[in-house]
This record gives C-alpha cells, sequence and structure tokens, in this order.
C-alpha cells in the first residue's frame, strides 16, 4: 500500500518464524523478501526378527518473492514486523 510518506508491504508467511525471514531493499526500490525454513517429518521405524531400525528426516523449504517499488525509499529508515503470519514491511519515500 502507498501512503502520502512512505510504502507499506505486507506478506503472509504461514510456516515461517521471524528467524526464517530475510528482507532486502537494493537499489532503492527493489524489496526482496526471502524465506528458508526446516521442517523435521515424522520419525519411521521398522522392525524385524532381531533387528530394528529408524528414521528421521528434515525438509528445507525455500521462496522469494520480489516487489519493484514505484518510487525510491530510505534504506536505512526501513522497518520491519513479525506478527503471527503476517510480515509488515514500512519503507519511508526518500
Amino acid at each position: 500500500r502507498e501512503f502520502k510518506d512512505h510504502f507499506e508491504v505486507h506478506a503472509a508467511l504461514p510456516d515461517a518464524k521471524a528467524s526464517d525471514v530475510n528482507v532486502k531493499l537494493d537499489d532503492d526500490r527493489t524489496l526482496t523478501v526471502e524465506v528458508s525454513n526446516k521442517t523435521a517429518n515424522a520419525a519411521t521405524s521398522n522392525s524385524q526378527a532381531g533387528s530394528s531400525s529408524s528414521t528421521s528426516e528434515e525438509e528445507w523449504g525455500q521462496y522469494s518473492q520480489t516487489v519493484q517499488l514505484p518510487a525510491p525509499v530510505n534504506i536505512s529508515k526501513m522497518e520491519t514486523e513479525h506478527k503471527g503470519h503476517e510480515l509488515i514491511v514500512i519503507l519511508p519515500k526518500a
């Protein structure tokens, strides 16, 4: 959303913690949100006569979204908030 003195970008990130999220701004106009998170799958076990084994797996998920802003912004004053499953990025106009 665009306001008189800033832009506000909202992103739904249902499976991401704040520590999984990287927000970067290139050339005062290109905003990129990257998410990289690890999830554990259920452990499996296998038992046969006289032996047993078990395994557990972890999966990594990564995705990113890049947005071109309509006007330059002040990188040093960029703010981010992570509320529940939503990321909010506030970008003051330059």
